[in-house]
């Protein structure tokens, strides 16, 4: 279903368990980021950086400063 509305990638957010995945389009499958990432990084959206730490504590002032970074780096 997502790949028939055009879905590059997504992310999920299982805020019980504080768990995170993300997940991008390879242009046949949907793949799984690495699990292990600290920091996730959009290939459909170059510069969107995500901290996972920082979005699983809620902490926006460290959210911001990672997405800065990863708009300075494109």
């Amino acid at each position: 279903m997502l790949e028939t509305a055009g879905v590059d990638e997504y992310l999920v957010f299982e805020t019980l368990e504080g768990r995170i995945e993300w997940w991008h389009h390879d242009g046949n499958q949907f793949l799984e980021g690495p699990r292990d990432a600290t920091v996730f990084n959009s290939a459909t959206f170059p510069g969107l950086w995500l901290d996972r730490d920082a979005l699983r504590a809620g902490d926006r002032f460290r959210l911001i400063e990672t997405l800065q970074h990863g708009i300075q780096s494109i």
